[in-house]
This record gives C-alpha cells, structure tokens and sequence, in this order.
C-alpha cells in the first residue's frame, strides 16, 4: 500500500469514528443545535456540520421558533423510522460471501 492510500484510509477511519462518537452524543443529548453540539464536543462548526451531513437519514432536524433566526435542533432517527429497500436475496449472499459486518444501531 502506497503512502499516500494508507494516509487516505487512516482519514476515513477517523472520520467515521467521528461521525459515530456524534451519533451516539445525539442519542444521549437530544435537541441540541449544531452550534452547541460544536461547542459541547469542542469539536468546529465546520466538523460538525460536514459529520451531520455524512450522517444522512440518521440524524433529523427539527426548528424551534425563538425569535431570527430559527434554531434548527438535531435528533437521532429511530431506527425503524429510517426508509431503506427491502433486503434482496442477492444481498444476503454477497454479505455472508464477503463476510461484510453489519452495522448495529
């Protein structure tokens, strides 16, 4: 492996332990702005904003009325409430070919 793909690769698993330590922080504090998650986990506004992006339908936001602007609050999905395609045959043999782990929320 070159140096510069074990550089990329290191990247990615830092990031999607970030995004999971966020994830797993919404879940414990719900209904809190992206600002006071930044400010909270000591972590930029821009870290946070691109991790909640990355996150996709597992995290929904809510806006709360205070006065200008809106504060757009953030919660974790439940788990049955994410929409996803049904599971097709060919998928549970690619994962038990490939031993791919499946994700546990």
């Amino acid at each position: 492996m070159k140096p510069i793909e074990k550089a990329v690769s290191v990247r990615r698993l830092q990031g999607e332990e970030a995004e999971y330590f966020l994830y797993k922080y919404i879940n414990k504090y719900p209904g809190l702005s992206s600002y006071e998650l930044s400010k909270r986990t000591e972590w930029s506004y821009g870290k946070v904003i691109k991790a909640l992006e990355r996150l996709g339908n597992l995290v929904y936001y809510e806006e709360e009325k205070m006065g200008y602007p809106y504060k757009k609050k953030v919660y974790a999905t439940n788990w049955q409430d994410i929409p996803d395609r049904e599971p097709e045959k060919s998928d549970a043999k690619e994962i038990y070919a490939n031993k791919i782990p499946i994700p546990a929320f």
